[in-house]
């Protein structure tokens, strides 16, 4: 099954993604901060994540490239 990351800062994407996603897979973390990204990334790894470019700690590119180094098998979709 399939564990996911979304990283948004707004609340109503948050939940509708959640909502549209949570039939296809197993787990879903998320975070609205980048701070909360790179902790829930320090803990574990993800086959998805979902990344809000925009953020008010930290840039969706910073947590992307966080990713592809420490975790490479994860695939990231930006939006």
């Amino acid at each position: 099954m399939i564990s996911l990351l979304i990283v948004e800062d707004e609340p109503r994407y948050l939940e509708s993604t959640r909502l549209l996603v949570s039939q296809y897979v197993h787990s879903i973390d998320s975070a609205v901060t980048g701070a909360q990204a790179f902790a829930l990334l320090a803990r574990r790894g993800y086959d998805l994540a979902l990344l809000d470019l925009r953020l008010p700690d930290a840039s969706g590119h910073d947590i992307m490239a966080y990713i592809r180094q420490h975790h490479p098998d994860c695939r990231v979709i930006v939006a």
